[in-house]
């Protein structure tokens, strides 16, 4: 009797303890440390969320620095949550829980984000039909997952077997699998701790690497690999904060400790942990990542509402909250190219009709009517462009090298903006300056003024209304050939004003 009691109690202490440390049959999600599944690379944020349908569907957002924006794509979209997802560069990988479809083992998919780069637009590839990988165990704990320059690598946290006739508390000890055209162990650093609080995170760069971060006995322990190399210690954060993610700026890992109501933000180095900023912790579910020289919060509301923060991976500034929107539709994005197009073509043909005859005109003969020669032209535009130029810089603060991209070359409307408006700005002040002076600034410093055909002043109408017409020429240059078929050099915008570009008349010295 007393074999038999001692038996059951060991039985029902088994039981318990396999309950404790996770014992293997017992798979779950990864801690719910922050609540939000997402990755990020150097330049694209990948985040899942779920619809506020019931039962609801689960969303894979791509959000790419190419979007000019915080706009986001749906990518795919899922009838389950992804347990974890993976990415590196433009690919990502998605890792669902196990379930009966795939044997009790967890179903892996990938495939890439690709720029159309006519449109601007991202899709994926291979479209509608992602990439299948190998199914991974299914009967552990996934601790999380990351990418690396070969695929992605997932962290296990995998309970020692319990004896029945040896009750002792043991660990869950952390495993890696890395895909490798199928997946094949990673070693683990002898001297890593426990894997109940693992977490996992990658070194951007050519190689790729690992970051692991453990806890032991006697603290925390943080372990890296570059490619292929062996483990090395590095010093892991001593703080009494609980680590809670790891994430990467522009090559440089961090870890996202948190206290209470406050997250910690530290570079994890070879020489030791470096702080650089603290942050309020975000209420709903959220994830820390890295997009370009920026550490991020992604936050998912209460209200369905994806919003982000960044953080000055230099400084550790902290940035207002912003609202994700939805990407644009294409259509969007390009509907200044035809609006330019049924311009220019209503003008072409207003031209046609009503002054077709003079674009075979004779050369004028008169004296005081000398037509300014294209290269003198040329540079009074460029003379008038820069304060332009100068002034939309300030307005829109976009990159200086989208000013000489012609608004007819890109079908991306916020690409085409800032060209438009220095063009618009040029034909506008120019426009007034011939109109009150008869020469804009260019035209002065290069001896040039906008008359009537027979010499007389423009007058401030038609010089406005040239610069109308002289905007569409600049938007669509393809209509400058008008000026190479005159003899005279009037283009567009002097045919359809009865004006004509001259060289200025210098008056000659009083003789006595």
């Amino acid at each position: 009797m007393p074999t038999a009691l001692c038996r059951a109690t060991t039985t029902w202490l088994v039981v318990l303890v396999a309950v404790a440390t996770g014992a293997a049959g017992a798979p779950s999600a990864p801690p719910a440390a922050t609540g939000l599944v997402a990755a990020s690379s150097a330049d694209q944020l990948w985040v899942v969320v779920p619809t506020p349908d019931q039962p609801p569907r689960y969303r894979l957002l791509h959000h790419a620095e190419g979007m000019n924006g915080p706009y986001f794509r749906v990518a795919d979209e899922y009838a389950e949550a992804p347990e974890a997802i993976a990415a590196w560069d433009d690919a990502v990988w998605v890792v669902f829980p196990p379930g009966s479809a795939a044997g009790g083992r967890r179903s892996v998919l990938g495939f890439r984000a690709r720029r159309n780069p006519a449109l601007g637009t991202y899709y994926n590839d291979p479209p509608g039909h992602p990439e299948l990988l190998d199914s991974l165990p299914g009967d552990s704990h996934l601790r999380g997952a990351v990418g690396t320059p070969d695929g992605p690598v997932v962290l296990y946290s995998v309970a020692p077997p319990v004896s029945r006739d040896r009750v002792r508390i043991v660990a869950p000890r952390p495993s890696l699998l890395a895909w490798r055209q199928g997946w094949r162990e990673l070693p683990i650093p002898e001297d890593a701790g426990g894997g109940a609080d693992a977490l996992l995170g990658n070194i951007a760069g050519d190689r790729g690497g690992l970051i692991l971060l453990t806890r032991g006995s006697g603290g925390w322990r943080l372990h890296a690999r570059l490619g292929d190399g062996p483990w090395t210690d590095w010093p892991a954060p001593a703080s009494d904060a609980q680590p809670v993610a790891l994430a990467t700026v522009k090559d440089r890992p961090f870890v996202v400790e948190s206290a209470g109501e406050a997250l910690h933000l530290a570079y994890l180095r070879e020489r030791g942990p470096l702080a650089f900023a603290t942050a309020d912790r975000p209420s709903g579910r959220w994830v820390a990542a890295g997009l370009g020289a920026d550490a991020l919060l992604v936050e998912f509301t209460n209200l369905h509402v994806l919003r982000w923060r960044t953080i000055d991976g230099t400084s550790g500034a902290a940035g207002d909250w912003i609202e994700l929107q939805p990407d644009r539709p294409e259509s969007e994005r390009w509907l200044h190219v035809p609006l330019l197009g049924v311009l220019v073509v209503g003008a072409v043909m207003l031209l046609l009709m009503f002054r077709g005859d003079a674009v075979a005109e004779p050369p004028i003969e008169s004296p005081a009517v000398q037509p300014m020669p294209l290269s003198a032209r040329s540079a009074a535009l460029l003379l008038d462009y820069l304060p332009a130029a100068a002034i939309t810089l300030l307005l829109t603060r976009c990159d200086p090298l989208n000013l000489v991209v012609l608004p007819i070359w890109t079908v991306r409307v916020e690409v085409a903006a800032p060209p438009l408006l220095a063009l618009a700005l040029t034909c506008l002040h120019s426009g007034l300056a011939e109109g009150i002076a008869g020469a804009s600034l260019g035209k002065w410093v290069m001896g040039a003024s906008v008359r009537r055909v027979d010499g007389s002043r423009a007058g401030a109408i038609r010089c406005l209304a040239r610069s109308v017409l002289k905007f569409l020429v600049l938007a669509m240059p393809v209509v400058g050939v008008f000026c190479l078929m005159n003899v005279n050099h009037r283009g567009l915008p002097e045919l359809g004003t009865g004006t004509i570009v001259v060289r200025t008349m210098r008056r000659a010295p009083a003789t006595e």
